[in-house]
């Protein structure tokens, strides 16, 4: 009985220290679009969107409702493939409820080329912009004002805009026009730029922006703000500058952790921190940094953090490979990331290369002719960078073929001009012609399988590029046969760049 009654105690006492800013109080939140699979009520972009937007609006209907508030949603919880509602159906679950303030939850997109936050509310008209003839003034329009900047402030983004959804796009919203009390649709961040892109499919930077939004409602309404603070940011590579994976943020004092994701958008967050000023550290696989941070309460703190982590680079891309007399020309495309040598790999039955390179160059090198090679033998390339940390990527596999003759014989030709009389360099007039190669053994089977050539009047056979499937031939011609036309042409033999 005594331990029942103290747990009693503790439960009630708990419960009665909970902030209850909104007693009494009914909002409705509108997460944007969803549809099921297949469904033909919003076009599949906005498959997307339509996720983050149902991650949002939970998180904020929790963190209202815990403030005491009646929170009725137009859509069901993190369930993005719900049937489809129209704007109207949105509206009624407003109206019906007789609800205090509407919110739609959005998030943008454009050319992938701009980032910023916007909050729309309905205007009357257009006649002053941006934000002049509100249909709710001093309460849509300064809604937006308060959402605008929250959200700049607790997300990544260049600029908060406050806006009149008729100056803005040049007609209202239709999930707001009609409304018996006033709300607004909120545009978080953009969806298609592509540092963002990594940011939003990280969870607690979503949680994050719906936290900006819950501040929004607190300073709207004029109600206490909370007591402690949540601490965000980005931890960058001090070198790079770009975002880093898989680092680990720590607060010491605190004993608080945060394991940044590998997703590539070096986001942290803490949660609910008392006010005050602690140290930090980044710990990576290359150093610890060490700084500190002031936590304010009642807001989303940014600090943005550094560090030496380095990841392994990307895969090395191959733009060419042309062949010689026992010899290879490599050329490749310089990876990203922070690259202290390339390898190159060599192998003659196209298995994967193991054991050491072939060759080790210099990581700003884009160029390499290999020598001492066996003309006629068939060569698999393989390249890899590596950085300070020995970190390398996975293997791109490329073949290419060392010949130094190829003969072709016409099995068939149309409108083809007295070679013999008018010498190498003489244009052909045929639109095709029907091939045999020999030796077959030394073709790749896409190679084999379209021996048709499509020719137009520009070729000229002294120099002739032909492509096969995901293969290019520059074929040169060396000597002219009597009848039956048959040609000994030089050649180089190459995979095109789009089968890389």
């Amino acid at each position: 009985m005594r331990y029942s009654s103290l747990l009693f105690f503790l439960l009630v006492f708990t419960l009665t220290t909970l902030p209850q800013n909104f007693t009494g109080m009914k909002f409705a939140l509108d997460p944007g679009h969803g549809s099921p699979h297949g469904a033909t009520c919003e076009p599949e972009t906005k498959r997307y969107e339509a996720w983050m937007n149902h991650i949002v609006m939970p998180y904020l209907k929790q963190m209202l409702q815990r403030d005491g508030a009646t929170v009725f949603s137009t859509r069901g919880d993190f369930d993005s493939l719900g049937a489809c509602i129209t704007l109207s159906e949105r509206e009624a679950v407003a109206n019906n409820n007789n609800v205090d303030f509407f919110h739609s939850i959005h998030h943008n997109a454009f050319t992938g080329t701009s980032n910023y936050s916007l909050v729309l509310f309905e205007q009357l008209n257009n006649t002053i912009c941006p934000n002049g003839n509100p249909q709710w003034p001093g309460q849509a329009d300064s809604m937006a004002i308060y959402m605008a900047a929250e959200l700049f402030a607790g997300l990544q983004t260049t600029v908060g805009y406050p806006r009149g959804d008729y100056c803005f796009l040049g007609y209202n919203l239709g999930v707001l026009n009609n409304l018996n009390m006033p709300g607004v649709l909120s545009e978080g961040s953009f969806f298609d730029f592509p540092a963002e892109i990594l940011r939003l499919a990280n969870l607690d930077y979503l949680k994050t922006e719906a936290e900006a939004q819950y501040l929004s409602y607190l300073k709207y309404y004029k109600k206490p703000l909370p007591a402690h603070g949540s601490l965000v940011g980005l931890v960058t590579n001090l070198s790079s500058g770009n975002p880093v994976k898989g680092v680990q943020v720590v607060l010491t004092s605190l004993g608080k952790t945060y394991n940044v994701d590998t997703l590539g958008n070096g986001f942290y967050r803490f949660d609910s921190l008392a006010p005050g000023t602690y140290p930090i550290s980044v710990y990576s696989n290359l150093d610890t940094t060490t700084t500190t941070v002031t936590v304010v309460a009642g807001k989303i703190n940014k600090k943005n953090l550094l560090s030496g982590s380095a990841d392994a680079p990307p895969p090395v891309k191959l733009l060419s490979v042309t062949g010689s007399d026992g010899a290879l020309n490599l050329k490749w495309e310089q990876p990203s990331g922070l690259v202290d040598s390339i390898l190159i790999y060599l192998s003659e039955n196209g298995a994967p290369p193991t054991g050491a390179p072939f060759k080790s160059l210099a990581g700003n090198v884009t160029t390499h002719t290999l020598t001492g090679l066996t003309s006629g033998e068939t060569y698999y390339v393989a390249l890899k960078a590596k950085n300070l940390l020995e970190k390398v990527h996975i293997f791109q596999k490329f073949m290419v073929l060392l010949l130094q003759q190829l003969e072709i014989r016409f099995f068939w030709l149309t409108d083809l001009t007295d070679m013999a009389a008018q010498g190498a360099g003489n244009s052909l007039t045929t639109t095709s012609l029907h091939i045999m190669v020999k030796p077959w053994h030394n073709f790749p089977e896409d190679f084999r399988l379209l021996p048709t050539l499509q020719l137009h009047r520009l070729h000229r056979l002294n120099l002739l590029n032909i492509c096969f499937g995901c293969w290019e031939m520059n074929l040169q011609l060396m000597k002219l046969f009597p009848p039956p036309n048959k040609l000994l042409l030089k050649n180089t033999f190459r995979m095109v760049e789009s089968c890389l």
